[in-house]
């Protein structure tokens, strides 16, 4: 008969192995959308920390990143059908979801709190002391 330490480790080891190809899998994605981005967007967009200068009027990933309203649908529909100064890309759809997935590298981790802003209600109430 196993022991129940063997069939933790068992459990553990089979449960690792269920979900770590969709990780490996996104990080896949999120290094082909680094690729494209310096192959396609470089040019004119600061893709990267290590690049120092892009165009004046296409914004930098991070920027985008940081910009919550920018979703995964808006940036599909934006790179799928550039419009303003962007070229045609011609990306596959594929293509497309990887630049996503590399743009969603760079957006704040979810589970970081920012400092409330100063006008933002105290939980505890108004404060007694002073």
């Amino acid at each position: 008969m196993r022991s129940a330490a063997t069939i933790k480790v068992l459990g553990s080891a089979l449960w690792a192995l269920a979900f770590a190809p969709g990780a490996f899998a996104d990080d896949i994605r999120v290094d082909k959308g680094r690729e494209l981005a310096q192959l396609w967007c470089a040019s004119c967009h600061v893709t990267s920390a290590n690049q120092l200068t892009g165009a004046d009027q296409a914004p930098a990933f991070q920027e985008i990143a940081n910009d919550r309203t920018k979703t995964d649908k808006k940036l599909r529909v934006f790179l799928l059908d550039p419009h303003g100064g962007m070229p045609p890309l011609n990306l596959s759809r594929e293509e497309t979801n990887s630049v996503i997935a590399y743009i969603n590298s760079m957006r704040p981790q979810k589970n970081q709190n920012p400092d409330p802003p100063d006008d933002y209600p105290d939980p505890d109430g108004p404060s007694t002391s002073g």
